[in-house]
């Protein structure tokens, strides 16, 4: 056995591991436990066989927007009205729907 087999470092097939070291196998393998891992711990260590180290780490999340309010449609409509822009009355609008859909 090497090293690598009897380390505590080293996750094989993630069964038995130190929660903040993983291979680039586990990475490829398995990267919902790494991804887990990188949750539950801030950061772990990936290993590839070349002997390089890399570390994923997780970012803050952005605080999410806060909703004020709901917009005031009604206001909004006055003013498109004042601005000249009229809605069709029932009759015209049942047309254009007939028309949309290609029954006239």
């Amino acid at each position: 056995m090497t090293d690598l087999d009897t380390s505590p470092d080293v996750c094989h097939s993630c069964q038995t591991m130190r929660p903040s070291s993983y291979t680039s196998r586990d990475l490829n393998r398995n990267p919902a436990r790494v991804f887990e891992a990188v949750k539950t711990y801030g950061s772990v260590d990936i290993r590839t066989r070349a002997g390089d180290t890399y570390v994923i780490s997780l970012k803050k999340k952005p605080l999410a927007k806060e909703v004020k309010s709901e917009p005031d449609f009604g206001s909004h409509w006055q003013k498109i009205q004042q601005l000249g822009n009229l809605t069709a009355k029932n009759s015209e609008q049942k047309r254009l729907d007939q028309i949309i859909a290609g029954e006239a």
